[in-house]
C-alpha cells in the first residue's frame, strides 16, 4: 500500500519551472529518499507534499488524502520538518513539546503520555527540563523531530535532516529513523549526504533540473546504475605496492584511489569474483586485513546519471 503518492506532479513560479511530471510512490513503513544538486526540486516537491504550496499540476494523495483538495486532512497525517527549523529558544523541551501537542487540540493527559512516549525514542528524556538554547545542533534536530510526530502522525517529511550535524549526531539521527520506521511510519527524506542513504533508506529518487532521472529501490538502482560493479575498500598491512601492480595489471582494474594503506576501487559485484581476486592478492604477498564491498556506493550511481547541474 501506498501512503504517498505523486501522479504527474509539476510546478511551477512564473515561467520557470522548478519540478516536471513527477510520478512516485511510497510504500507504508518505508525510508524513502529523494536526491539531487541545489535547485534541482527536492524541496518544492517537499513543500508540495506538505501543502505548503500547491502543485502547477498533477495529484499528490497523502494516506488516501488529497492535498488539494483535503490539506487539513493531510496536515493531520504528517509531519514536517524544514531545513531551516525554529523552535522557542526559552522554553524548555517539555513545554516546547506540550506546546505544539496543544496546536493540535490535543487533550493535557494526552499530550503528557506522548511527550513521554517521545522522549523515550528520540532519547531526550534527560534533556526534558533544559531549555532549547541550552541544547546542541543535534539535540535541537531531535526535538524537531518529536515536535512533527506530536499528533501521532503516519508520515514523516524532513528536508536535508543531516544539515550541520556533526558525525555523530547523525549516526544518532540514522538510528531514531530506522526505529520509527521499524514502527510502521513512513518516512520521505532528502539528503545530499548520499554515502549513509543506502544504510537507512528502501528506495531513492535521483531528481536534477525539476525531473526525475531514476528511481527504484537501494538495490536495484546499485545493481542497473553500477554496471555490474560496486565499489570495493581494502585495508592493506603490507604490499600496497604490490596489490596496485596486480589490480592494474593483472585483473585491469582502473581509477583505484589511494589513501595511505587504503585502497578503493570499483569491482564485479559478484561475490566469487571478489573472493578471487582476494585470493591472489594474498597468493601474491599481499597482507589484506579488512575487505569493505558497497560502502558509499549511493554516490557512484548518483555520480553516473547525475552532472550536477542546477535548475
Amino acid at each position: 500500500m501506498s501512503v504517498i503518492s505523486c501522479y504527474n506532479v509539476s510546478k511551477a513560479y512564473g515561467d520557470h519551472w522548478a519540478v516536471r511530471n513527477l510520478d512516485f510512490h511510497v510504500p507504508e513503513g518505508s525510508i524513502f529518499a529523494l536526491v539531487g544538486p541545489n535547485g534541482a526540486g527536492t524541496s518544492s516537491t517537499i513543500k508540495m507534499l506538505a501543502t505548503l504550496i500547491e502543485p502547477t499540476a498533477g495529484r499528490i494523495l497523502i494516506d488516501g488524502f488529497d492535498a488539494q483538495l483535503e490539506p487539513h486532512a493531510v496536515r493531520q497525517r504528517m509531519g514536517y520538518l524544514p531545513d531551516h527549523f525554529n523552535l522557542y529558544e526559552d522554553m524548555t523541551v517539555e513545554r516546547c513539546l506540550d506546546f505544539y501537542g496543544s496546536a493540535f487540540d490535543m487533550r493535557r493527559n494526552d499530550r503528557q503520555r506522548r511527550i513521554g512516549e517521545l522522549l523515550d525514542v528520540l532519547d531526550l528524556g534527560v534533556k526534558r527540563k533544559a531549555q532549547i538554547k541550552d541544547l546542541s545542533r543535534g539535540m535541537k534536530q531531535r526535538v524537531g523531530i518529536a515536535r512533527a510526530l506530536m499528533h501521532s502522525p503516519p508520515v514523516l517529511l524532513l528536508d536535508e535532516p543531516s544539515s550541520g550535524l556533526d558525525p555523530a549526531a547523525r549516526v544518532r539521527l540514522r538510528k531514531v529513523l530506522i526505529r520509527l520506521k521499524e514502527q510502521g511510519m513512513t518516512i520521505l527524506v532528502s539528503s545530499h549526504i548520499l554515502s549513509e542513504l543506502n544504510t537507512f533508506c528502501d528506495s531513492m529518487a535521483i531528481m536534477q533540473r525539476g525531473r526525475m532521472l531514476e528511481m527504484g529501490p537501494i538495490d536495484e538502482l546499485q545493481a542497473k546504475l553500477g554496471g555490474g560493479e560496486i565499489p570495493m575498500t581494502l585495508k592493506i598491512h603490507a604490499g600496497v605496492a604490490i596489490a596496485l601492480e596486480r589490480l592494474e595489471v593483472v585483473h585491469q582494474v582502473k581509477d583505484i584511489e589511494r589513501n595511505g594503506d587504503t585502497l578503493r576501487f570499483r569491482f564485479s559485484a559478484r561475490p566469487e569474483d571478489a573472493a578471487a581476486l582476494l585470493e591472489d592478492l594474498i597468493r601474491a604477498g599481499v597482507a589484506v586485513i579488512g575487505v569493505d564491498r558497497g560502502e558509499g556506493d549511493m554516490e557512484w550511481v548518483y555520480a553516473s546519471v547525475s552532472t550536477d547541474e542546477v535548475n
